[in-house]
This record gives structure tokens, C-alpha cells and sequence, in this order.
């Protein structure tokens, strides 16, 4: 969901060295776009926990990049914006989140609506760099070899080809509670769009997200096509 906004930055500073400062599991879905991200900085959130001198090292690697403007995309975390204003960046933009007041570490903040799709709330961010609309385009690469090996596990679960495949993945992870859809709303959406199609249903998630995905497949009408997958933690995507 991102990904618009950085491809609208990179599309206004086509020269600019942009840095990603993330934890792994950002890096490597983001690690498919060389075109917009010149180099990351990873940070250990296990670190962190364990050893705070570690936060200290983090914060003098930051501001020795010496970075113009540092953006910060994260929603709630207020940690993030203690990155920010570690960069030393004399531009310093963010959300302002409701109750959250992590917007005084910025120059520069945004209302995030929660009412909007976060896609729209990341571009309006992006827009302070960019004065201009950026396109909503998704992008992820599937290289050909995953497409073999996906229709060939959902074929064996009783996909047949041509079916148009809808997946739920209702969960948020360990941390995403704030944005998370009831499981009774992703059950209602189903029953409602299968009424009058053929469709096959997936509801997936990682070992984490069992009870939500399992709280959306029991609520389900009867549907000869669903089925529950649970996907390892360090899958980027089926």
C-alpha cells in the first residue's frame, strides 16, 4: 500500500538518494522495487527490546546519513517519529494520529483519516514532497514459477481453473489491532459476493491470525469452495 507513494516521490526527485528505515518484513516485500528504494537500514525490533544501548547506535546511524527530509509513514508507532527526529533531517513530515500526538515530532503532518483507504492516506503524505496527486496503482512482481506453484496447491484444494478467486486475509498481525475488520463483516462480504457468483474462497493468514481466520470460515453460508490457508510467517504473499 506504500508503494504509490514512494513511486510518486521517486517520480518528483528522480535523482534523490532515498533511504527505507524498516524492520525485515518491510524490507523484503520492499526489496522488489530497486527502482524506488536505493538502500535500507534494518532495524532489529528484538534489539531494541533487549538492548537499549542499541536504539543510541541506531539514532547516530541515522544522523550520520545526514538526510534532507525524513518521512515517516508509520500510523501509531511513536517510535518511529523518535527515528525522525534522530535523522537530524531538517524536513520532517508525518501523520497526526488521533491520541497518538506523535505529530510534534514533525515540521510537517497530516491528518490520517480513518475513514480513508490507507493507500489515499499514505499519498497525502507523500504529497507535501510532492505537490502533486500520485497515481493509486498497486504494483507487486509474481515471478512465473510462483504463479505455477500457487495454482498448482489451489488446484489440489479444489480450485478449478478460470474461477475467479477471492481471498480474505483478515488478520493484522500481532500489532494491527487498530485497523482490524470485525471477522463477521469479512463473513457478510463473502456470503454476499458468492450469492450470485462462482467463486472459490480464501481466507488466509499466518499461525497468529488462526482464530480470526477461523471466526470468518465458520460464519460463512455454506460454500462447497472455501478453504483455510495458513501461510508461514516469512511468506511475502500467495
Amino acid at each position: 500500500l506504500l508503494v504509490p507513494s514512494l513511486r510518486a516521490i521517486r517520480k518528483k526527485f528522480p535523482k534523490a538518494e532515498i533511504v527505507f528505515h524498516g524492520t525485515q518484513l518491510t524490507e523484503n516485500i520492499l526489496r522488489q522495487f530497486p527502482e524506488y528504494i536505493d538502500r535500507f537500514v534494518t532495524v532489529n525490533i528484538e534489539k531494541l527490546a533487549r538492548r537499549p544501548a542499541y536504539l543510541f547506535q541506531m539514532f547516530r546511524h541515522l544522523r550520520s546519513l545526514r538526510c534532507d527530509v525524513a518521512v515517516d509513514f508509520e500510523q501509531w508507532s511513536r517510535l518511529s517519529a523518535l527515528f525522525v527526529i534522530a535523522s537530524g533531517a531538517t524536513v520532517r513530515a508525518g501523520f497526526r494520529t488521533k491520541g497518538q500526538h506523535r505529530h510534534a515530532a514533525f515540521t510537517h503532518a497530516v491528518e490520517r483519516d480513518p475513514a480513508r483507504h490507507e493507500v489515499d492516506n499514505f499519498l497525502s503524505l507523500a504529497n507535501l514532497l510532492t505537490n502533486a496527486r500520485g497515481s493509486r496503482d498497486l504494483e507487486i512482481k509474481v515471478d512465473e514459477a510462483s504463479l505455477i506453484r500457487v495454482q498448482g496447491f489451489l488446484a489440489k484444494h479444489g480450485w478449478q481453473k478460470n474461477v475467479p478467486i477471492l481471498t480474505a486475509h483478515p488478520g493484522c498481525g500481532t500489532h494491527g489491532f487498530p485497523r482490524e475488520w470485525a471477522p463477521k463483516n469479512y463473513a457478510a462480504l463473502i456470503n454476499r459476493l458468492s450469492k450470485e457468483n462462482k467463486i472459490f474462497v480464501v481466507v488466509s493468514g499466518t499461525q497468529s491470525e488462526i482464530r480470526v481466520m477461523n471466526a470468518v470460515s465458520q460464519s460463512l453460508d455454506s460454500h462447497p469452495a472455501a478453504y483455510v490457508i495458513e501461510m508461514p510467517d516469512d511468506m511475502i504473499a500467495l
